[in-house]
C-alpha cells in the first residue's frame, strides 16, 4: 500500500472549504424585456449609492430581465436542449407596481417586484424539473434588478410606483462556454 498520497484530515478539510467557498458557475435562463425608457428607470439611483467591484460585475443593470431559473448544472445540461425547450415558451406580460430590495453583506439589490403569474411559475417549474440544477431558495420570487447599491442604501428606494406593463418577449440561456467565456443563446418569443 502506498501512503505517499495520504493527506491529513485537517488539510483535506481546509482544502474542501476553499473549494466550496469559490463561486460556483451555473447556467441561467432569463426572460428579457424591451423597456424603451429603461434609462429613465435607472436615473432614480443616485451615483453615490451605486455599488460595484473591481471587475465591474455590479452597478446599474442595463439589460432589463427576470430570471426564470438559475443553477443549471453546466456539466449535465446541453445548451441545444435548453434552446429547444425555450422555443416552446410564449411572451409574458406583467404589471409592475413596486420597488423593493434584498440585502447581503456586500450590497443591497434594488429591484422591481415581478408578480408571479401562472406562466412564470409554470416555466420556472418546467425548467427545474427538466434540467439538473441546484436551488438554494425554496420559492420562486421573480424580479427585475435595477441596481446594486451600497449596504443600507436600498431601503431609501423601496416604494410603490405608478403601475406599468412589461412584456417579456425573449428568453436567454446564459452559461459558461469554452474557457471562461460566457455564452448566450437567445430565442425570440412569439404567440
Amino acid at each position: 500500500m502506498n501512503f505517499t498520497s495520504f493527506v491529513p484530515f485537517k488539510n483535506w478539510l481546509m482544502e474542501k472549504e476553499k473549494t466550496q467557498s469559490k463561486k460556483l458557475d451555473y447556467g441561467c435562463v432569463m426572460l428579457y424585456a424591451k423597456i424603451s425608457d429603461w434609462d429613465k428607470h435607472l436615473k432614480i439611483i443616485e451615483k453615490k449609492d451605486i455599488y460595484d467591484d473591481e471587475f465591474k460585475d455590479y452597478g446599474l443593470e442595463h439589460t432589463p430581465h427576470c430570471t426564470l431559473l438559475f443553477g443549471l448544472h453546466l456539466d449535465e445540461v446541453k445548451p441545444d436542449e435548453v434552446k429547444e425547450f425555450m422555443k416552446t415558451f410564449k411572451p409574458i406580460e406583467v404589471t409592475i407596481n413596486e420597488i423593493s430590495t434584498f440585502k447581503n453583506d456586500e450590497y443591497d439589490v434594488v429591484k422591481y417586484d415581478v408578480p408571479v403569474t401562472e406562466e412564470l411559475q409554470m416555466y420556472h417549474d418546467l425548467l427545474e424539473r427538466r434540467f439538473p440544477n441546484t436551488q438554494t431558495f425554496p420559492d420562486y420570487h421573480p424580479h427585475m434588478t435595477i441596481c446594486y447599491v451600497l449596504p443600507g442604501k436600498g431601503k431609501s428606494y423601496t416604494k410603490k410606483v405608478k403601475p406599468f406593463k412589461v412584456i417579456f418577449d425573449s428568453v436567454v440561456y446564459s452559461y459558461k462556454g469554452k474557457g471562461d467565456d460566457k455564452e448566450k443563446i437567445k430565442v425570440k418569443l412569439e404567440e
